[in-house]
Formats: C-alpha cells, structure tokens, sequence
C-alpha cells in the first residue's frame, strides 16, 4: 500500500487484473488517514476492485470510528474534514459504463473501493 499511497494522480483505479495482492481493511485505514493529513485535494478518487464484501464492509467501520461526525449509510460513510471538504468511502456492486452488472470474467472481483474527496 506504501506504493499506492505516495502515488500522486488525483485519480486511480486498482483491479485485481493489476495486482497480485488484496490489501487488508488496516491497509485502506492507512490511504484514508493519508488523505487526512495531507488535505488530499477535492476531486481526488480511488477505486480498488475487491472480491470479498466484509473488506469492504470492514473498512467502513474502521472510517466511521475515525470522527464523531462521520455519517453512516448502507454502503458509504462520509467525514467533514478540518478543511471543509468531505472524504467519503463507499463500495457498489461491480457494473459496466451503461450500471449494468458486468458478467465478464476480465477480472475476479464482485464490489469497488471508492475512496473520494468531494467539495461541500
């Protein structure tokens, strides 16, 4: 993950097509408090394909004990940051461009990592 994190693109998608490893919940917990610290700018997003939904589901409870006034969804959990931008976490169902579920077998994974700096 020390690879990814210094990578500077404000936006990057990671499948399991480019990646032997699946990281650990902690893994993300350490991107997210990156972005944290270093006021990752507004428009920034990543996406990781993953196979198993208790990662994702994980790592979102590991985001939401990160502040009080982290908002809990379903799927997503969103913080105010301290420079008045939101960092929001969510996973969805693997789909195509057309939000069709896409039943190609290019790569293995079923749910997408989106982490994301938003303006408010």
């Amino acid at each position: 993950m020390e690879t990814i994190i210094s990578i500077p693109n404000q936006r990057l998608i990671v499948t399991r097509c480019h990646m032997l490893v699946q990281y650990y919940p902690r893994e993300y917990l350490e991107l997210i408090l990156d972005w944290l610290k270093n006021d990752k700018p507004v428009g920034s997003y990543f996406s990781f394909g993953i196979n198993i939904l208790k990662l994702a589901k994980k790592v979102l409870k590991l985001v939401s004990g990160l502040a009080e006034n982290a908002r809990n969804s379903k799927r997503s959990v969103t913080i105010i940051t301290e420079n008045s931008t939101k960092l929001k976490v969510s996973y969805v169902a693997r789909r195509n461009l057309h939000g069709e579920k896409d039943d190609r077998q290019v790569c293995s994974e079923e749910w997408i990592l989106n982490i994301r700096m938003l303006g408010i």
